[in-house]
């Protein structure tokens, strides 16, 4: 089942590749714009040279660069430990990892089994011959689709939805390295992992954008979990359909109740707690076959360098919006909202759930689908006019309402039907220049400002850095 120990070149062009291709799925996220602008400076051969490099002269060589990036958890609410790093180390972390799956694998990197189907971000094959499969394999979208396509194939049947509590965040890196060390031995790809994760000062698995390491890494970690949990498959006659963290299990005779899923919890929540991990209670749910099959996603679709859900419920819900007016009635209650109550989140979540909630969730998905679909674009121009006439909703989700109200506002300027648009931004713009105490959530939507306006009135780098010099100091030097 194992490969050999092998550190190579052709291994190296492969991560390089997949690095590549990935980022440039994405000019608005600052790691795989980093990532860009990083490889315009750097010949492929130079970048192969230094992540072949033995570990203690690549440390001493090159700074990690490791900085908090400003992101939100889906509660718009609490910041997520997502990290930057210098390009040159998500090469080399990258590199890393694929060594190890070649342990695993020497073509396939599947963690599929009996009754059993896994899918992580991105797809590993090291018998990509092609640039072309490099890219289909890279993106999130193709294995995320076949994810999708093996739930289809159990369409019919109820099934139990199960989330993991902060999967990542609870995936501590010294167990994960005793892991990898029962499966392979102390081989010398684990010790440099041992070594890049002391280094760089990663006490749980790292959360890096897009990164298909940490996914790669995230499955192995779940090997235990895997093997605890076939016997309950085969026992009750189920299929667990998994991507990542976000697992259905099927009942294949097309029939439960509440004391089989109880039954079934019960087992789950026990071995997920032998590898220090918890069920999400907010997020497990018992489905019936027609709520399994109705909350069928297709792909999830990157347009302009945003990912958003594309399935038939949240699509008809995004039209009902938009050809009732309600969408525009949504924005104008958070601008009421926010200029009575302010920073108000939990009234922000009421209205997020009254407004776009279907099929009892996904709300979020229905906004980013408006979004990144332009779906908004079915509005008429009095009602984006209203969309664009108040910017300060934007606060309550900036790195997508702010992305909304920046599109609208664009899209009016070049329909010539927005002459006061550009007032709207100045205001924002002027808010965030002049605002005393400069927070998290100031940074976040100055970031995506910067971002989506390709980094005009720099001035608002300065009042980021008085939240969070060192990213201010990673842009400088990698993004700017």
């Amino acid at each position: 089942m194992f490969g050999k120990s092998i550190k190579d070149e052709g291994l190296g062009e492969l991560a390089y590749n997949y690095v590549r291709s990935v980022s440039q799925k994405n000019q608005y996220n600052p790691q795989l714009r980093a990532n860009l602008e990083f490889l315009k400076s750097h010949r492929r051969e130079s970048v192969l040279e230094a992540i072949n490099r033995p570990r203690e002269e690549f440390f001493g060589l090159y700074p990690i660069d490791k900085v908090r990036d400003f992101v939100y958890k889906n509660d718009s609410f609490t910041p997520r430990n997502m990290y930057l790093i210098n390009p040159l180390y998500y090469f080399y972390y990258t590199y890393i990892v694929f060594r190890i799956a070649r342990l695993y694998s020497a073509a396939d990197v599947d963690f599929s089994r009996e009754n059993l189907s896994v899918y992580y971000s991105g797809h590993l094959d090291f018998a990509v011959d092609t640039m072309t499969q490099v890219a289909t394999f890279a993106s999130f979208d193709f294995s995320y689709s076949k994810f999708q396509k093996k739930r289809q194939d159990f369409f019919g049947r109820p099934a139990l939805r199960i989330d993991v509590k902060d999967f990542f965040s609870n995936i501590k890196v010294n167990r994960l390295v005793d892991e990898l060390r029962q499966q392979f031995g102390d081989m010398t790809e684990i010790k440099d992992l041992d070594y890049f994760f002391k280094h760089c000062e990663f006490q749980e698995l790292p959360q890096l954008h897009y990164s298909i390491a940490s996914s790669i890494l995230s499955q192995f970690y779940l090997l235990k979990f895997d093997h605890l949990v076939q016997n309950l498959l085969v026992r009750k006659n189920l299929h667990l359909v998994r991507f990542v963290d976000d697992m259905f299990l099927i009942h294949l005779n097309g029939e439960t109740s509440d004391v089989v899923n109880n039954e079934i919890l019960n087992e789950i929540s026990s071995y997920l707690w032998s590898t220090n991990l918890t069920l999400n209670s907010s997020k497990t749910t018992a489905l019936t076959a027609d709520e399994f099959a109705k909350g069928f996603e297709i792909p999830e679709y990157h347009l302009g360098g945003s990912t958003f859900s594309n399935t038939k419920i949240i699509s008809e819900k995004a039209i009902d919006l938009m050809t009732t007016g309600k969408f525009v009635n949504f924005i104008e209650s958070l601008g009421t909202l926010e200029r009575k109550s302010g920073l108000d989140v939990e009234g922000y979540k009421r209205l997020l759930s009254e407004y776009l909630e279907v099929n009892g969730d996904d709300a979020n998905k229905v906004l980013r689908h408006i979004i990144f679909s332009r779906k908004w674009t079915l509005l008429k121009t009095n009602q984006l006019r209203k969309i664009s006439a108040n910017w300060r909703y934007t606060f309550f989700d900036p790195p997508h309402l702010t992305v909304l109200y920046l599109m609208v506002c664009k899209f009016l300027e070049n329909q010539g039907s927005g002459p006061n648009v550009g007032k709207g931004i100045r205001k924002m713009l002027s808010h965030l220049l002049r605002r005393e105490y400069f927070t998290f959530r100031d940074s976040l939507l100055a970031v995506t400002y910067l971002f989506q306006r390709s980094f005009q009135q720099r001035d608002l780098i300065s009042r980021v850095n008085s939240v969070n010099p060192d990213y201010v100091s990673y842009l400088y030097k990698y993004v700017v």
